[in-house]
């Protein structure tokens, strides 16, 4: 049995098959071998997708989801150029647009880093003199434990040589 390019429709199911399913070029090759009844060339639409889907293009069509309309030939397709260039217009300007977002977000990035250094700065000069400022005052701290302990010392000494003057006896 004779098979189409992609070996999905072979002549056994062809005659099964109504034309809507097959591109109008392959239904007639096919269908001249099987002397069934051939279409005229034309384009269908499909409502479900809402494009224009011309015969020649696919092999084979997909099974109607919604009921199609035949367009004849004669009507007027879209210029393909003007649909081009449309589309590479498009394509440009998508470019283009994606180039400025990746330029402004790179310049973003950099004010973003630089502001982070510029803050990493400032905290080691805060951190710097807080360093210094704890040193400064923990020494000062030692100092006044050391006049505590000794004025402690005194206080302790004073009282012990005052119970002992209470102490003794009186002649």
């Amino acid at each position: 049995s004779t098979q189409s390019t992609w070996g999905m429709i072979t002549t056994a199911n062809m005659a099964n098959m109504p034309p809507s399913y097959v591109s109008p070029v392959l239904y007639n090759t096919l269908a001249a071998s099987l002397q069934l009844p051939t279409t005229s060339a034309s384009t269908t639409v499909s409502r479900t997708s809402q494009s224009i889907l011309p015969a020649r293009k696919s092999l084979v069509s997909r099974p109607p989801t919604r009921r199609k309309t035949v367009v004849k030939a004669a009507d007027p397709l879209p210029d393909a150029d003007d649909s081009d260039e449309n589309f590479l217009d498009k394509v440009k300007k998508r470019k283009q647009y994606n180039r400025e977002a990746a330029q402004l977000s790179r310049q973003r990035k950099k004010a973003y880093t630089n502001q982070l250094e510029r803050q990493v700065d400032s905290l080691k000069g805060t951190l710097t003199c807080l360093r210094s400022k704890e040193s400064m005052l923990s020494s000062e701290n030692k100092v006044l434990r050391d006049q505590q302990r000794f004025f402690q010392q005194v206080v302790i000494a004073a009282r012990l040589a005052e119970s002992n003057e209470t102490s003794q006896p009186t002649v």
